[in-house]
């Protein structure tokens, strides 16, 4: 031995020393009886699984016949329909799978959206896709989804002061960014999965927020700037379209949430042309990203972090496809009661 070094070994055992690299044949005798060996254990794994799967698919048909209790959201005629049941099968499977409960109630919701579509549709088509796809995301996913539908595509229609909109982003927004991912990978992978793509341009959230909800956000011009645009008699000219500004009652702004409302208003009052004049002088007050901050702080303390996963990930590049709307939906409606009509967005 080497170094005085002493080695024993048992019966049928064979003890290799060597100062340099060793390499030990293994023959196809051995490698045989490695793997019936294995083999051996494969109906005690077969057995668990098996009951696993069984509890799944039990917990499974348990949550979808409470979900179509809801009648008004669902219906049960569905089950009647072959492509209905090939979904159904495939979001059995996609759960027996995986397990994951927040997973099972996004697939409900889908198969609960899916099962009151009697036409062959787009939205029909993307909520079956959308049920394929669910059974591959994370909760980074879902997250991601759902942030980017309720920001982008959806407006709130009773948003009629800066508190409201506050605290509709904290109670909704504010319970998604805590799975939101870092990681750009997260991103390229909704991308692979056919929910969405990465944009070449990005969005700021505040140009988002200013479009949707502007009529909240203005800190107010002075007067002279509008008589300048609009002349000295415009509170006679324009009554209502103009009115004090809701954080600085000494100025003035367009008394209108968005500029499609303030097109509308002005048609009504037979003023068309005069929309892009005041709603570019009302823009000009708009407030910008770190005075939208402070202003939300008291109500909603967290919201730097909702800037910052906007700003520093690529959130801010991310647009959804019809599947990832429907998935992004289902799970803003998981997390936070939205009811709407899916069909808004996917006709």
């Amino acid at each position: 031995m080497m170094g005085g070094q002493k080695a024993t070994a048992s019966d049928g055992a064979l003890i290799v020393q060597s100062s340099g690299d060793t390499i030990v044949n293994v023959s196809n005798v051995d490698m045989r009886a490695v793997i019936e060996a294995m083999a051996d254990q494969l109906p005690k794994f077969a057995a668990v699984a098996s009951e696993i799967v069984e509890k799944r698919l039990s917990a499974f048909e348990e949550k979808i016949i409470k979900r179509f209790e809801q009648s008004e959201t669902s219906s049960i005629q569905a089950f009647a329909d072959p492509d209905f049941q090939y979904l159904l099968g495939r979001a059995q499977h996609a759960y027996a799978r995986s397990g994951d409960e927040l997973t099972a109630d996004v697939l409900i919701d889908l198969i609960a959206h899916r099962s009151i579509q009697t036409e062959r549709t787009r939205l029909t088509l993307s909520l079956n896709d959308a049920v394929e796809r669910s059974a591959y995301l994370t909760p980074n996913e879902f997250a991601e989804l759902s942030l980017a539908f309720l920001l982008r595509y959806t407006k709130r229609t009773d948003i009629t002061n800066f508190e409201k909109l506050v605290i509709y982003l904290r109670d909704n927004a504010g319970r998604i960014v805590p799975e939101v991912s870092r990681s750009e990978s997260s991103y390229n992978y909704i991308a692979a999965q056919s929910c969405g793509s990465i944009q070449i341009t990005r969005a700021s959230l505040m140009d988002i927020l200013t479009k949707s909800y502007g009529g909240v956000l203005s800190l107010g011009t002075d007067r002279e700037r509008f008589a300048e645009t609009l002349g000295d008699d415009f509170p006679k000219l324009y009554p209502d379209v103009v009115g004090p500004c809701l954080h600085d009652q000494s100025k003035l702004q367009a008394m209108a949430i968005d500029k499609s409302s303030l097109e509308s208003f002005l048609k009504q009052r037979g003023l068309e042309g005069k929309t892009g004049q005041i709603w570019d002088l009302h823009s000009q007050s708009f407030m910008q990203e770190q005075q939208f901050i402070e202003k939300a702080l008291p109500l909603y303390p967290e919201v730097r972090e909702l800037f910052a996963v906007w700003n520093d990930t690529q959130m801010h590049r991310l647009t959804l496809t019809s599947v990832g709307q429907a998935i992004g939906f289902a799970n803003l409606k998981r997390l936070c009661g939205v009811e709407a009509d899916l069909g808004i967005w996917i006709d």
